[in-house]
């Protein structure tokens, strides 16, 4: 897994499918923690972040949002997974 900055995007993540056969289910487990809240370390909000995953010619096949709520700073949460049907190919995951 290669991890490349692009401009305007918090993180990109490129992966590379390792099965030749017909389609496979890719499965993601999100995990984070909230590292900074505009109304101070004590505040509980709610994290929202979102992804998008696309393929080679730069359709976007899957797509959705993860929400964690009521976190102060240096909380973590994990067990958000999601799946995506796929066909073999190359693929970006990009998060924001």
């Amino acid at each position: 897994m290669n991890n490349d900055k692009a401009p305007g995007v918090d993180e990109l993540y490129k992966f590379e499918s390792i099965y030749d056969g017909g389609p496979t289910d890719l499965k993601m487990s999100f995990v984070s923690e909230k590292l900074y809240d505009v109304n101070g370390d004590k505040a509980i909000n709610d994290c929202v972040f979102h992804w998008k995953l696309y393929d080679e010619e730069k359709y976007v096949v899957a797509s959705g949002t993860i929400y964690a709520y009521n976190l102060t700073e240096g909380e973590r949460f994990r067990g958000q997974e999601r799946s995506a049907r796929l066909d073999p190919g190359n693929y970006t995951l990009v998060v924001f």
